[in-house]
């Protein structure tokens, strides 16, 4: 059998040595000639604006993340289909895309927005990192529990919170800083204990399918406390003073006293029939909770003591004043469909399946006027877990911005002037939305017209 040729034997050939040596005159040339007119120097473009808000907005029939500044879009990123929810950490500096659950996997991706706050810098935003998670969840309002910069995501199929530093991302190292192991797969609500300096941090858990509440100390992973007695809760808040922590269950609220070291919940039944699911902050200690099914009302919660005081506000429009001999006119029938609140709590913003936004006291709930901003809903609409379709509002002081799935537009609404003085076209389904703004996070007076 004939013996083929060893690599060191194929190099020393006399045949193999002129071709190597006519190579490497070839190579020494392109050496000195290629790079010089190939890879010179060059001055670098820059790709730097100041932009006073970015928002980004989901795009549920294609996956994109539109990424809006100043009203202008300036670009599109794309994550795997059917995003179900959207958040950034509180620098804003990255941004969590989760995907709906009606596949065989599920998606995590992670986006370095590409902004800075604190000046109004804003660059090309990128995509950082996407990974296959188990039912990744745990955002509420946006955001993710946050502890020092670290930013937790559930893997709801798994029973674990996974710590992320968001600062690692776009690099090769890793990003991960530890696991939270809680007690087993679930649907979570998040009320994390975030007080910075006093040793304290807590990160309290309520299990929907469970049922239970619990405290763990986020660093460790060490239980605090557990209480019982809540299946189907979802929803969760904390008073001001970070004392009471409550949560929602189907025909309660349950308020635990985190200055006892074994608490004993309180029970507090809901006045009607409606329950909360979600919370948003209004004025101090003052919490507004709502839930899907086309309810006429939204609750008012006061946190600041143990047992919290709930009462329905009703979303009905008072019908202008009859002429004389009219009669008493009917009021005008409103049922929610989504909710939030400006950063400063002073302004409650319902939308309605009626197509109104409407803008109320964040303190008292009364109504101060409403503004048509989309399409009808139909009242049976509930959103599944396949993907987000239901629209959002977020917020800064002076201005709302409201997703309109069925035109494609973001709708800019003046809170002083009470109309709309933008429509942003971002095209396809625009559904869930996160506001990034400059410095204190007002307007500014040239953006409110």
């Amino acid at each position: 059998m004939r013996r083929l040729a060893s690599p060191q034997r194929l190099l020393s050939t006399p045949t193999r040595r002129r071709t190597l040596a006519g190579a490497a005159v070839l190579a020494l040339a392109g050496a000195v000639v290629g790079p010089a007119l190939a890879h010179e120097d060059a001055p670098r473009t820059g790709e730097q604006w100041h932009a006073h808000h970015r928002l980004l907005v989901s795009d549920s029939s294609n996956g994109d993340i539109v990424v809006v500044d100043d009203g202008e879009v300036t670009a599109r990123l794309s994550t795997p289909p059917a995003p179900i929810s959207l958040a950034t950490n509180r620098a804003g500096t990255a941004a969590f895309v989760m995907r709906g659950r009606d596949t065989t996997t599920d998606h995590l991706t992670m986006i370095d927005t590409a902004y800075d706050a604190e000046h109004g810098e804003a660059t090309v935003p990128f995509i950082s990192r996407t990974v296959v998670d188990k039912s990744p969840g745990g955002v509420h309002n946006g955001h993710l529990p946050e502890f020092d910069g670290t930013v937790g995501v559930a893997e709801e199929g798994a029973g674990t919170v996974t710590w992320i530093e968001p600062d690692s991302l776009p690099s090769l190292s890793g990003a991960t800083s530890g696991q939270l192991r809680l007690a087993g797969p679930d649907h979570y609500t998040f009320v994390p204990v975030d007080q910075p300096g006093k040793g304290d941090d807590e990160l309290v858990v309520g299990y929907v399918g469970r049922g239970i509440i619990a405290s763990y100390n986020p660093t460790t992973g060490a239980k605090n406390w557990q209480v019982n007695g809540c299946r189907g809760l979802h929803g969760g808040t904390i008073s001001d003073d970070q004392r009471y922590v409550t949560f929602a269950c189907p025909t309660k609220l349950v308020t635990i006293d985190r200055e006892q070291t074994s608490p004993t919940p309180i029970s507090v039944p809901y006045p009607g029939e409606t329950r909360s699911a979600v919370f948003s902050d209004g004025t101090k200690d003052v919490r507004w909770g709502s839930t899907e099914n086309a309810h006429t009302t939204i609750q008012r919660v006061d946190t600041s003591t143990a047992r919290p005081e709930v009462s329905d506000v009703p979303l009905a429009v008072a019908p202008h004043s009859p002429g004389r001999g009219a009669g008493v006119a009917k009021k005008t029938v409103r049922t929610l469909l989504r909710q939030s609140t400006t950063p400063d709590g002073r302004t409650l913003l319902v939308l309605t399946h009626q197509g109104q936004l409407q803008v109320r006291d964040g303190d008292t709930g009364d109504l101060r006027y409403e503004v048509a901003t989309s399409p009808a809903t139909p009242l049976d609409f509930h959103e599944h877990t396949d993907r987000a379709e239901a629209p959002e509002v977020t917020a800064t002081n002076e201005a709302a911005y409201a997703t309109v799935p069925a035109t494609g537009e973001v709708v800019k609404v003046n809170l002083a002037q009470q109309q709309i003085v933008e429509r942003i076209k971002v095209g396809g389904m625009p559904t869930r939305a996160v506001l990034l703004t400059h410095g204190d996070g007002h307007e500014r007076p040239e953006d409110l017209h």
